[in-house]
């Protein structure tokens, strides 16, 4: 059965604990089939980063896919830096 997943919201949270960055990434997205689809959740966080590697991570969010687009897993992504 072909499966679709398409994301309909992103959320980005910032912080900075000590001399450490963390990011979290939570994607909204929708998986479907013909038979129907649900709504789902897929969270990630990239903990005790420093600024640059801060930065690294927010510039492949902000490139990466957005609403409307098919999901694709950050692993996937990192995975081709």
């Amino acid at each position: 059965m072909n499966v679709q997943r398409v994301i309909v919201a992103t959320s980005v949270s910032v912080r900075k604990t000590g001399c450490y960055w963390s990011v979290s990434l939570i994607e909204t997205y929708c998986e479907s089939t013909i038979a129907g689809g649900k709504m789902h959740r897929q969270f990630t966080d990239y903990d005790d980063l420093t600024q640059d590697e801060a930065r690294d991570v927010l510039e492949m969010i902000v490139t990466g896919p957005i609403a409307g687009d098919d999901l694709v897993t950050r692993e996937m992504q990192l995975a081709l830096l």
